[in-house]
């Protein structure tokens, strides 16, 4: 049996949770038992904090609901804090069970111990289009190896319309199991505020993490995602946030990750999806979250898009800094004010509207892999239109804006590329 487990003949909650047995039998029951049994699904301790944790949900169960409109994506106060208490819960119960678990616990073994002890059914049930909050429970526990050992645990439950999640991730420090990360929602008013949907974590190449996550709603394919980078916890620092990325986005549920797809690259991270464009005709267009990682920096790089139209809208819609980024150097100055006026231009009750118009090859004499977009400009309230023209050029892994004028180039008289 290993050492630490005897901290449990000193536990004033093992004494009260077991007043009524006699403690030779108990005893005599443990020291029976294989060392990675007791380990493993035996452990007083966690036991006693997994009926902690069922107790939790019972209450968030039967916590008073939210009434009035849209009651079913409102959280009553006592639900924020039943909610919030829960994942306490859930959490110590996770830590105590890896208090009792030595360096080769077996994630399989773990995931059905914390299934048992959190009465969790061994496959997620299909959730109903609105469970109430807490009415199932599921448990995924995955292994890490590289770079480094890591023990991640997965815990989701039911809300109206969607799921919660929280996820946690161990690291074994020679002696004990020491929890490195604890990723979870903020207290939330809106369904909309949990972590649910699809809900992805990686580790990537130097360590850090990376975990994605969808919003729930009970109406609209067209919600919100995060995604956030961390350094986990160690070398006497706490997990520290290198990255978080919010944006709304456009769900396929046909997909499993629901069109919101997360994977590692060899200097960092890449997250794909489909979002909202500038012009609304266009519905959605594919975007490309690409960074590299690197220590405790993070840095956006490309590509950003897979056509050069969508090139333009994002550089349009980024931030200064990624537009400066992706411009050329010679002309940032004056490309940064004019897409700094045309953005202003669309902002506002009486905004103009933006419509892509055609997307042309230029003269191979001007320059290879050159390409205009233009972008039209519809006020609102009259008839007057007017027209900028976005001159980009193809690299070997993305696009570089040219320049951004009202004029046409005209050696861009190439077909339209890109008709709507």
């Amino acid at each position: 049996m290993p050492a630490h487990s005897l901290r449990i003949d000193m536990n004033p909650a093992l004494h009260r949770a077991v007043s009524g047995i006699g403690k030779l039998s108990l005893w005599g029951a443990l020291l029976a038992a294989p060392t990675f049994a007791w380990a493993a699904s035996s452990c007083v301790d966690a036991e006693i904090a997994g009926h902690s944790a069922i107790e939790a949900q019972h209450r968030l169960q039967h916590a008073p609901a939210s009434t009035g409109p849209d009651a079913d994506e409102n959280l009553s106060p006592q639900q924020r804090t039943a909610t919030r208490d829960f994942k306490d819960a859930l959490v110590s119960a996770i830590d105590a069970r890896f208090a009792c678990s030595d360096a080769h616990a077996d994630p399989a073994a773990l995931q059905r111990a914390l299934q048992a002890s959190l009465g969790a059914p061994k496959t997620r049930p299909e959730p109903d289009d609105n469970p109430g909050f807490g009415h199932w429970l599921d448990v995924d526990v995955t292994r890490n190896t590289d770079p480094k050992p890591l023990v991640f645990v997965r815990v989701g439950y039911g809300i109206p319309c969607g799921d919660d999640n929280l996820l946690v991730a161990y690291a074994w420090d020679g002696a004990a199991w020491r929890r490195v990360l604890r990723w979870q929602s903020d207290d939330y008013a809106q369904i909309s505020g949990a972590f649910g949907g699809t809900f992805q974590y990686r580790v990537l190449p130097a360590g850090q993490i990376a975990v994605a996550h969808s919003s729930s709603w009970c109406w609209s394919r067209w919600r919100s995602f995060g995604l956030d980078v961390f350094a986990p916890a160690g070398d006497g620092q706490p997990q520290r946030k290198l990255l978080h990325l919010g944006h709304g986005f456009a769900a396929d549920f046909d997909q499993d990750d629901e069109g919101l797809t997360l994977k590692t690259r060899p200097d960092g991270v890449e997250l794909r999806t489909t979002i909202a464009p500038l012009d609304a005709d266009l519905i959605e267009r594919k975007v490309v979250y690409r960074y590299r990682v690197s220590g405790d920096t993070v840095e956006r790089i490309q590509p950003i898009a897979l056509n050069g139209r969508d090139f333009v809208d994002e550089w349009l819609t980024s931030n200064d800094a990624h537009a400066r980024n992706w411009s050329d150097p010679n002309a940032a100055d004056d490309l940064l004010k004019a897409r700094q006026t045309l953005v202003a231009s669309l902002k506002g009750e009486n905004g103009l509207l933006l419509k892509y118009g055609p997307v042309r090859a230029c003269a191979s004499g001007s320059g290879k892999d050159r390409y205009q977009v233009e972008i039209d400009l519809q006020a609102q309230k009259s008839k007057h239109a007017d027209a900028r023209y976005g001159l980009i050029h193809q690299e070997s892994n993305g696009f570089t804006m040219l320049s951004l004028s009202d004029k046409a180039d005209p050696t861009c008289k190439g077909a339209n590329l890109m008709a709507h």
